[in-house]
C-alpha cells in the first residue's frame, strides 16, 4: 500500500491500494475483457461512492489499475484521495493528525474492518452490507459522538461514525446494488474478493450471494390524500347517460375517466337540452384525488362544474 502525505506537497493527495481477485471458469488464465470491465467499473464506483459519503466535496477519488505480478489474476486497484479542503475529523474527530493524513488508507479500512462484534470479530462496511441482505437491522442506537450501534442476526455491532455514514447513504448503497447485479449477470465468474498483502482474503462474495447487496425496500409510510381543483379544457370521447354518469375525455395528452357532478348540467342532458357529438369541448371545473404513500396513487376524477360547451363542427367546411 502506497501513501502519499499532502503535506509534502505532493499533489494534495493520498494513495491506497486495493487488490482484488476473481474465482471462477471465466477466470482461469485469461478473461474476456467485456466480462471484466463491468466489474472492475462497479469496484470503481463502489470506491468513489464511498468516499463522496463520507469526504464529501472536501475530497475527489480517482480509481486506477496497477500492474500484478504475471500469471495471476489479481487486479490492483489504486485509490487516490484528492485533498481539495484540509480532511479533518472526516474519517474520525478523535484520530490524529497522521491518521487524517491517509484518507484512503482509513477509507478502505472502513469499507473492510469498521466495526467490531461483541467476540471481537472486525466486520467492514462490504461485510455488514452482505450480513443485512438487504434488511433493515433489528435494532438501532445512535451515540454523542456519530457512533451507531446496530442489532444484527442477535449480535450488537459498534459502526464508526463513517461507517454509519456509508451504510445510510443512499449513493453509496445503490453503488453497492448496482456491484451486486453485474456480479449476478457475469458469467464464469463464481465470486469476486479482497485480498490483504500477504494474500488473505479480507471480504469475498459469490455470485450466488450477490442479492445480499441489494438495497432494503422503502419504509412504510402513511398515505394521505391529497385534492387539487383546475380549470381546464377537455375533449369528449364518449359519455354514458346511465349509472354514475362516468364519461371518457382527453386533455390532449391523456385519456381518463371522469365522473360528472354538475346536477345542472346532468339535468340539461337528462331534459335533451344539451346535445353531444364527437369532439366536443367542455371547459371544466376538474377535482383530482389522490393517495400519497410509497407510490402515488389516483383515487378519482370528477368534474364538479361544466364551465362551457363547445360543440364540435357538424360536417367539414370545404369553402
Amino acid at each position: 500500500m502506497v501513501v502519499t502525505n499532502p503535506q509534502t506537497g505532493d499533489s494534495g493527495m493520498s494513495r491506497a491500494r486495493i487488490t482484488i481477485g476473481f474465482d471462477g471458469e471465466a477466470a482461469r488464465g485469461e478473461m474476456e475483457v467485456a466480462d471484466l470491465a463491468p466489474l472492475l467499473v462497479a469496484w470503481a464506483d463502489v470506491l468513489k461512492a464511498a468516499n463522496q459519503a463520507v469526504n464529501g466535496d472536501r475530497a475527489s477519488a480517482r480509481v486506477v489499475i496497477t500492474a500484478t505480478a504475471p500469471g495471476s489474476f489479481l487486479v490492483n486497484l489504486g485509490l487516490d484521495v484528492g485533498v481539495l479542503d484540509q480532511i479533518l475529523g472526516v474519517i474520525d474527530a478523535a484520530a490524529s493528525h497522521q491518521d487524517r493524513v491517509v484518507a484512503a488508507n482509513n477509507l478502505l479500512d472502513v469499507l473492510i474492518k469498521s466495526g467490531s462484534l461483541a467476540a471481537g470479530v472486525s466486520l467492514g462496511v462490504l461485510g455488514i452490507v452482505k450480513r443485512l441482505r438487504g434488511r433493515r437491522p433489528e435494532r438501532t442506537s445512535r451515540h454523542a459522538d456519530g457512533s451507531v450501534t446496530i442489532e444484527l442476526d442477535g449480535k450488537e455491532l459498534k459502526l464508526s461514525p463513517a461507517a454509519a455514514r456509508l451504510i445510510e447513504d443512499p449513493a453509496f448503497r445503490e453503488a453497492l446494488a448496482r456491484f451486486g447485479e453485474r456480479l449476478s449477470n457475469a458469467e464464469g465468474i463464481d465470486q469476486t474478493f479482497v485480498a490483504d498483502q500477504d494474500g488473505t482474503r479480507s471480504w469475498s462474495i459469490r455470485r450466488s450471494e450477490a442479492r445480499s447487496l441489494r438495497l432494503p425496500p422503502p419504509e412504510e409510510r402513511e398515505p394521505e390524500t391529497m385534492t387539487t381543483r383546475r380549470q381546464v379544457w377537455l375533449e369528449l370521447v364518449s359519455t354514458h347517460f346511465r349509472g354514475d354518469y362516468k364519461w371518457r375525455f382527453t386533455d390532449g395528452d391523456t385519456t381518463f375517466t371522469a365522473t360528472i357532478e354538475d346536477q345542472e348540467f346532468l339535468r340539461k342532458v337528462e331534459n335533451g337540452d344539451v346535445s353531444f357529438s364527437a369532439a366536443d369541448k367542455l371547459l371544466v371545473e376538474l377535482e383530482e384525488e389522490q393517495e400519497i404513500g410509497n407510490e402515488i396513487r389516483k383515487l378519482a376524477t370528477r368534474v364538479v362544474k361544466v364551465i362551457r360547451h363547445v360543440p364540435g363542427p357538424k360536417q367539414m367546411r370545404l369553402l
